[in-house]
Parts: C-alpha cells; structure tokens; sequence
C-alpha cells in the first residue's frame, strides 16, 4: 500500500481517516512509498502507533531517533514532530495506527483522568515498543489485533476496536513516566516551534521558488540558524527537505489525479517537467509516468 502524508499549512498532517464518523487511520506500508525512503517530518494531534514487520526503521522524534526492529514499535504521543525513515538504504514494511483522541472521551472522568494526563506528558514524547516487556509485548500484539479486526470489519467490530484502544490506553497511562515540569529545555521548545515555522512556510509554498533566505525568516532565524535546525532536529539540509516535501506530494497527486506532468512539475515549484522528472528517477528509480502506471489502482 502507498502511503503518503500531506500536512497543511501549519505543518500538521492532515489525515485522511478511513471514516469521518469514526477518525481512525489504519494501514501497512513500506518506506518504498516515499522519496529516499524517509517520509516528511510531520506531526498531528493523533496517536501514532508503529509496529515493523520486516526490516529495520529509524524513527525521528524532536530529533531523537529510535531504532525499530523487526518485531519492534513505537508509540508517539500527540502533537509532537516525526517520521520514520531507513538509515541504511533498505525497505521497512510497518502497519501505522493513528488514533485520534475524540474517540476515547467517553465522559468527562475518563478524559480528566486519563486522557488528558497522557497527551499533556512531555515527558513521554514517545515508548520504544519490545516483545521482551510484557506491557510494551502486549501493545504490540493489541496494535496487530487491531488491524486484524479493521480487516474484518463484521457488524460492531468498531465496538471491539474500542475496547483494543482502552487497554492500550490504560498500559500507557499505567506505565508513563511522571511529568516533569522541566522535561522539555525552553531552548528546545523554541527550536521545535521554529522548526514547525518553518516547515510551515514551506508547505505554503511549494509552488514558488522557496530561497532559503525566505524559509529562515519565516521563524525570525538567521540563514545559518536555520540550517544547524534542520540538521539537528530533522538530520537533513532546508532543500533536502523541500524535495521530498514535493516528491511525496507528487506521489499522491500521480496516484489520485489525472494531473498531466507539466502542471504537476509547475504546481510543485520543479523548475521544468525534465528536471521534474529527473529528480523523481533517483527518488523512485522510475520516471513519474511509469510510477502512475505501476502503482495507481486500476477499475473496479
């Protein structure tokens, strides 16, 4: 399955939930779906849930990067800035659950007490998911349940989905750390909201020739500020980001429009369809066409 992130204007992912009335998102996929097999640093205010199935995954949070193994998972808590990718070049296939709160506030106690205390813990950014601690075991095997049940979907199962997330909910709440008032250095949150400035910018401008003098000022920081941000904190380069930014959004357009080449290369900022198409071959190892091809979904 391709999958593909599209974040809107202040940088949040705007995910597209499988249902409206029910704001779950449930899908494997494979770090093959995106340029230079690392997907764009994003966050939103869903639960994230990572289990990989083969291979290895390298996953960045606020610019601490944990090391997934097959076998292994990660929990990110709400709105904080991530993305897997593969340090080494190879394929990672996963199975992703992104939870959005709404559906767990039974009542008022549940979202006093529980709920709230969770999202609002920065000290608990994200859990490194093993099969060797029972609890952690535990979420992984309720993760894959759920995406079992997704499967099936026979009448009620959203009833036993709920129920899937509660238990996760309480080994979270039962196993995260205290919080502490100072688990996040002012420094630091001030870089992260620079970073989602600037990320922001970007996103708004895809289609014009973002100078990296522009992006800077977007969060009030000097060139070189910049550039030591998003090395620290996304371990890329300003460009670096950009292009994949145009190259996962090209992706989903190939995939969901009938967009021609050349307004696909003109609405991305790619200076010609030639260098469109150029730089969409040593992201994907195909020309965009032949991408289209391969992987849009024929007729029903």
């Amino acid at each position: 399955m391709d999958v593909h992130i599209l974040v809107d204007s202040a940088g949040q992912e705007k995910v597209r939930y499988d249902s409206s009335r029910f704001p779950l998102y449930i899908a494997r996929g494979d770090l093959l779906s995106f340029p230079h097999l690392s997907a764009p640093c994003h966050w939103h205010e869903d639960l994230e849930l990572i289990c990989v199935q083969s291979g290895r995954m390298d996953y960045n949070v606020d610019g601490e990067i944990t090391c997934l193994q097959a076998g292994e998972g990660i929990f990110v808590n709400s709105r904080h800035l991530h993305y897997g990718f593969s340090h080494g070049g190879k394929d990672c296939s996963y199975l992703c659950i992104l939870l959005q709160p709404m559906l767990l506030q039974l009542n008022d106690y549940i979202e006093t007490s529980f709920l709230s205390p969770l999202l609002q813990n920065e000290s608990f950014p994200i859990a490194h998911l093993r099969p060797a601690v029972s609890w952690q075991r535990e979420i992984l095997e309720l993760t894959e349940r759920v995406y079992q049940t997704y499967q099936t979907q026979v009448p009620g199962f959203e009833l036993d989905l709920l129920s899937s997330f509660y238990r996760i909910l309480a080994l979270l709440c039962r196993n995260m750390p205290a919080q502490q008032h100072s688990a996040v250095h002012p420094a630091r949150q001030r870089a992260l909201r620079r970073i989602k400035a600037m990320v922001s910018y970007m996103e708004e401008n895809l289609a014009d020739g973002v100078q990296l003098a522009a992006v800077a000022a977007a969060a009030g920081v000097s060139i070189s500020t910049c550039s030591h941000l998003f090395r620290r904190y996304l371990h890329r380069t300003p460009m670096e980001y950009l292009s994949s930014l145009r190259l996962d959004r090209s992706c989903r357009w190939l995939l969901e429009t009938d967009m021609p080449m050349t307004d696909i290369a003109s609405e991305l900022g790619f200076s010609s369809p030639s260098y469109f198409a150029e730089c969409f071959r040593k992201a994907y190892g195909c020309p965009p066409s032949e991408y289209r091809r391969r992987h849009r979904p024929g007729p029903a």
